[in-house]
C-alpha cells in the first residue's frame, strides 16, 4: 500500500469514529458503556500495532517516534487507570466534574490526533519529494 492510500485511510478511521460517537449521543447509559468497553479494545490493539511498527522501525533508543510512543503509553495508562478507579467511586456531586474531566481530555485527543494528521501529512509529502528526487538522480546518472 501506498504511502498515499495509507494516509487516506484515515478518513475511513476517522468516519468510523464520528459515526461511533453519533451513535452513542442517542443511546442509554447501558449501551454506551459496551461502546466504551469495545472502543477501549480497539484503541489498545491500535496501541499496540503502534509500538510493533515503532519498535520494528526505530533505529536506536532515541528515536523520536519511539519517545512520542512512550509518552502516549504513559499518558494513556494514567487516563485508563483515572477511569477505572473513578468507575468505582462516582457518586452525584463527583459526576459532573468527571464528565467534565473527560470532555477535557476528550478535547486534548482530538488536538493530538490533528496535530497526528497534520505531521503525517508533512511526513508523507516528504517522502514523496524524497523518492521523486531518488527517480530524478537515478535517471540522470
Amino acid at each position: 500500500m501506498s504511502l498515499a492510500e495509507s494516509f487516506h485511510e484515515l478518513r475511513g478511521q476517522v468516519d468510523s469514529s464520528d459515526d461511533a460517537i453519533t451513535k452513542a449521543a442517542d443511546q442509554r447509559r447501558e449501551e454506551i458503556e459496551i461502546q466504551l468497553e469495545q472502543a477501549r479494545r480497539k484503541a489498545d490493539t491500535q496501541a499496540a500495532d503502534l509500538r510493533t511498527r515503532t519498535h520494528d522501525t526505530a533505529t536506536d533508543a532515541d528515536s523520536q517516534w519511539k519517545k512520542m510512543q512512550e509518552d502516549w503509553d504513559r499518558h494513556i495508562a494514567e487516563i485508563r487507570q483515572r477511569v477505572d478507579a473513578k468507575k468505582a467511586q462516582i457518586d452525584a456531586a463527583d459526576a459532573d466534574d468527571q464528565a467534565e474531566w473527560a470532555e477535557a481530555d476528550a478535547m486534548d485527543a482530538i488536538a493530538f490526533a490533528s496535530s497526528a494528521i497534520v505531521e503525517a501529512e508533512y511526513a508523507v509529502t516528504d517522502a514523496i519529494l524524497a523518492r521523486r528526487n531518488a527517480q530524478v538522480l537515478s535517471h540522470s546518472a
